[in-house]
């Protein structure tokens, strides 16, 4: 019913702890250095350390969005797949007691 990519997505996004500390801290490596290099091209007034850090922020957040954007094609197609098999948005909503 799901592909292997749908199914690698779905345990990805689960497995995934949702505070915004640990997503802070899993991207620490890829942010401190290039924002290091940044602070440095301002201490000193090095245009092209600030040129170097900036065009490696640029790149990361491009490689981020470009992640994000296949692995949300994947989740969204696994959850349509899922909503088709067993209509749970036809159904009454469940009673609450």
């Amino acid at each position: 019913m799901l592909t292997r990519d749908e199914k690698d997505a779905i345990t990805r996004y689960l497995s995934m702890d949702q505070s915004p500390r640990k997503f802070w801290w899993d991207f620490s490596p890829y942010l401190v250095p290039p924002l290091a290099f940044a602070a440095y091209g301002l201490w000193k007034m090095e245009f092209l350390a600030m040129a170097v850090a900036f065009g490696v922020l640029l790149f990361l957040a491009l490689w981020y969005l470009s992640y994000q954007a296949n692995v949300s094609a994947h989740i969204h197609s696994a959850v349509r797949k899922y909503e088709e098999a067993v209509r749970a948005l036809e159904k009454p909503d469940a009673a609450v007691d």
